[in-house]
């Protein structure tokens, strides 16, 4: 009776090694049933339907985390020594209705590209900002200082291809300079030739001004 009752105690432990085998083995298939983000987000596309199979290296969803977008840009290696993290820079999305704002640098890669000499530079754009993933933004980063000439744009006046102002003499009188303009910026253009520093100028011409005529100056 005693060597019975020890088979049958043996047998029985081995049926509950067994079961404790199969729970174990259930909980992680059950495990692999369920998908879990890192990050809060919202699903922008589904790439599996219902009953798929799904396999090792087979994406099944695309998500978009939560709180803001970043621009991934590339920068020469002849400008990546001007390029800090927390640094400030101005984005600007392009289309229809452009508008610009202010981004942050988050990162900036350790290593170039081998192929094509360049660093990964990610900027975090305002949480706020009304972006949409996929959309073309123009990144600009300082990468050194220069000094210009610009001046308000309403004061160029287009003379068929050529392009100039009026200055204002030491007398008063208004005498039609041309000179060669660059960037746009904002309001304002680059004037790279033509203008002398600390000439004065007619900001916004009058309809009837011509070459010679008298101005009234104003500080």
């Amino acid at each position: 009776m005693r060597a019975g009752a020890k088979r049958r105690r043996k047998a029985a432990g081995q049926r509950v090694r067994q079961a404790e085998a199969s729970l174990a083995g259930a909980r992680v298939s059950a495990g692999d049933a369920v998908v879990s983000a890192a990050f809060d987000g919202v699903v922008t596309a589904r790439m599996v339907d219902p009953g798929d199979l799904a396999a090792p290296g087979r994406p099944l969803l695309h998500m978009e985390k939560a709180g803001g977008h970043r621009v991934d840009i590339r920068v020469p290696e002849a400008y990546v020594r001007s390029v800090r993290t927390g640094q400030a820079v101005s984005a600007r999305v392009e289309g229809p209705a452009p508008f610009s704002m202010e981004g942050v640098v988050d990162v900036v890669a350790p290593a170039a590209d081998p192929s094509s000499r360049s660093f990964l530079v990610k900027v975090r754009l305002p949480s706020g900002a009304d972006v949409r993933s996929g959309m073309f933004v123009r990144v600009a980063l300082a990468v050194g200082e220069d000094r210009l000439t610009a001046i308000p744009a309403s004061a160029l006046i287009q003379e068929g291809q050529l392009t100039g102002l009026y200055l204002v003499t030491a007398e008063g009188i208004a005498r039609f300079r041309l000179v060669r303009t660059g960037r746009r910026l904002g309001d304002r253009v680059e004037v790279i030739s033509g203008l002398a520093e600390g000439s004065r100028f007619v900001v916004d011409p009058p309809p009837g001004l011509m070459d010679g005529s008298r101005v009234e100056t104003s500080s």
